[in-house]
């Protein structure tokens, strides 16, 4: 219904990030207002705002003309439309830089008065652009012409606002991605020249660590080195005011409902869409993504993201007061270790079989999972790409280990444990993310094991030391408590998961992409 032009064509998918839903043949022309940058003595600068809308959108729309489109139809169906995406990043940064909580209703109220200038702002200015340059030629039969019931004379563009992922851009501009609340306070992070000295850096946001170098002392009334410590295990809200720990909020600590009203809020202005996550906690359940969704559709959203933490990354995920799960995976154990050394079974000349295609990031890959006599899994095979490649070979190891694995007896579902969750290109292939080759392989051998999920995958999830020992010192979701830490603040969840670029520990899932907050790795859908 959002159509502005259903006479050119029907709008039938978005991107994979969700914040433009393109005719076909459109493509994304998208900027971003920085608005951390608008503050000045705790009050938002509308003026300065106003005037840098008008300037954006004059600038998206002569990008349309400057731009070298890949092909005939983009150039035709972008100059028809002239549709154009300016949207905002920072707003964290600005609620911060206010002293308001991200989850308030002070926020969502500001939140309701941007959002009003900049749609009143961006229209009024493409309108006055239609006068001074010409309407976008689709305009005459378009929705929003006076003469087909809309509301303007003249529109120079079909589409003027869409809130888009601003992970790499966020971080060169250095403020908070998109309408997202804050991915972390203070973190670790690597850089080239630090990892060759073996040091680690940590991040500490700019504004909360200008507030704690103006106030910051022990209990000697001494300066607090911060690098130092939190290198030394402090964690930094016990040094912080109550008043700051509310401000200060990171995106794990605000409930789903806040992430929505707060989309949901900004989507009444935004003639296109948003991108942005809904973050739910490890322990989420079906029911809580289906009111998450429920709600955005009541409030208006035209779609969401929804991310429970942790369902992505490496650690198992099936909590550890499951006794029934763990003592059925202890039993399994068990019994392999009672034969002593597995042997394998001799491999008959003819056996059944599957072949699945799955998509990862190096490529279409081919996995089969043959059977025994019973119809369990017997053996594995791969291909991916060249043969006497590297990624070919790799992968030949792998299936070769899991084939030998398969027929000494290992479950399906212990090796279906050890491989999922690696990660490295993640892609989506029909709805599924694949993060890896080897993860890859993991859902397929999972699908055709009568394991319907990884959370019914009976493993503990206490972490390990690298020699399997696990710690007593768990929260249940990899999070280590030291029992002996006196800071009075709990530690927050970690959203963050290995960058298969940098390798670092701080790829998250924000504005319906994977951003790393360290090397500016992005990976959209």
């Amino acid at each position: 219904e959002d159509n502005t032009t259903p006479e050119i064509g029907q709008i039938n998918a978005t991107n994979p990030c969700g914040e433009q839903p393109l005719l076909s043949g459109e493509s994304c022309n998208l900027g971003s207002i920085n608005l951390g940058n608008f503050v000045n003595d705790k009050e938002f600068q509308e003026d300065r705002f106003i005037e840098i809308i008008r300037t954006c959108v004059r600038f998206l729309d002569n990008v349309i003309d400057a731009n070298n489109h890949p092909t005939d139809k983009t150039i035709e169906m972008n100059s028809l439309t002239r549709k154009i995406g300016l949207g905002l990043m920072g707003w964290a940064d600005l609620l911060i830089r206010m002293d308001i909580a991200y989850d308030s209703d002070e926020a969502i109220n500001l939140a309701d008065r941007i959002g009003a200038i900049l749609q009143d702002t961006a229209d009024r200015y493409s309108s006055h652009l239609g006068k001074l340059k010409g309407d976008f030629p689709a305009f005459d039969k378009s929705t929003l012409n006076i003469e087909n019931g809309g509301e303007w004379e003249t529109m120079r563009n079909a589409w003027r606002l869409s809130i888009a992922p601003t992970g790499t851009i966020s971080m060169i501009s250095n403020c908070s991605s998109g309408i997202e609340p804050l991915f972390g306070i203070a973190y670790k992070k690597h850089n080239m020249s630090a990892a060759l000295e073996g040091i680690e850096l940590f991040y500490i946001n700019d504004d909360l660590k200008k507030q704690l170098d103006e106030n910051i002392i022990d209990e000697e009334n001494e300066d607090i080195n911060l690098d130092k410590y939190l290198d030394g295990g402090g964690d930094i809200r016990s040094l912080m005011s109550e008043e700051q720990n509310k401000i200060f909020v990171e995106s794990p600590m605000i409930s789903p409902k806040w992430h929505v009203k707060t989309q949901a809020v900004f989507q009444k202005y935004v003639d296109s869409g948003i991108s942005k996550t809904i973050n739910l906690p490890n322990e989420a359940t079906k029911e809580d993504v289906e009111e998450a969704y429920t709600l955005a559709w009541e409030l208006g959203c035209k779609g969401i993201t929804v991310y429970r933490a942790g369902s992505r990354e490496k650690e198992v995920l099936v909590s550890t007061n499951n006794k029934t799960t763990n003592k059925t995976t202890t039993s399994n154990v068990e019994k392999v270790l009672e034969t002593n050394v597995p042997q394998p079974r001799n491999r008959p000349s003819t056996v059944p079989g599957v072949t699945e295609k799955i998509r990862t990031g190096h490529g279409n890959m081919y996995v089969t999972v043959n059977f025994d006599q019973q119809t369990d899994p017997f053996e594995v095979f791969t291909n991916l790409g060249k043969a006497g490649s590297s990624d070919s070979a790799n992968l030949e190891a792998v299936s070769r280990l899991i084939s030998l694995a398969l027929r000494s007896g290992i479950e399906p579902k212990e090796i279906v444990n050890e491989l999922r969750g690696i990660s490295d290109l993640p892609v989506w292939d029909n709805g599924k993310l694949i993060l890896s080759a080897p993860d890859a392989v993991a859902q397929v051998l999972a699908k055709h094991s009568s394991i319907d999920s990884i959370e019914k995958i009976g493993v503990d999830i206490t972490q390990s030391d690298g020699n399997n020992k696990t710690s007593d010192q768990n929260n249940g979701n990899g999070i280590n408590h030291n029992t002996e830490n006196k800071n009075t603040i709990p530690e927050q969840p970690k959203v963050g998961m290995p960058c298969p670029e940098c390798h670092g520990s701080n790829l998250i899932f924000e504005e319906g992409c994977l951003n790393c907050h360290e090397c500016g790795y992005s990976k959209c859908g």
